[in-house]
């Protein structure tokens, strides 16, 4: 059944970032790693993100279903 595979694959997915979230807090010189190939990789640019300033997430859309 396809919802299965869904299922298992959102499941899976979940493990994995908690997995990551585990080793980020039990590590902090990942983390420090980690921030690090963050700025070699921006060389100095700013991070922008691409959703508006001001924008909502329309979570009254969550409240019809």
């Amino acid at each position: 059944n396809g919802t299965s595979i869904g299922h298992k694959s959102t499941v899976f997915a979940t493990k994995v970032m908690a997995g990551t979230v585990i080793d980020l807090l039990s590590n902090p010189e990942l983390v420090k790693e980690a921030k690090a190939e963050w700025e070699r990789q921006m060389d100095g640019r700013l991070y922008k993100s691409p959703i508006p300033t001001g924008v909502k997430p329309p979570l009254d859309q969550l409240k019809k279903h």
